[in-house]
């Protein structure tokens, strides 16, 4: 679902998301491997793009949210 960069911070603050914006890429990646891929929740859209990401683990279903467009988003995405 799209919503506002500030309503998907405050989603992930509700349903207790970790947040992996700043781990290391390989960790991410570590990450998806282990959880098999994740399913978007939400996210925000602004003028260069998707700029925040709230996700669920397929396995865990633990929530796990990107807030800056950086490579993590991508990974997630």
């Amino acid at each position: 679902m799209e919503l506002t960069k500030k309503q998907v911070i405050e989603l992930s603050k509700t349903l207790d998301a970790d947040d992996i914006t700043n781990y290391n890429s390989d960790e991410v990646n570590r990450l998806y491997n282990m959880e098999r891929g994740f399913r978007t929740v939400a996210y925000s859209v602004g003028t260069y793009g998707i700029n925040s990401c709230l996700c669920k683990g397929n396995t865990s279903d633990n929530m796990f949210i990107v807030t800056a467009r950086n490579t993590n988003l991508f990974i997630i995405m």
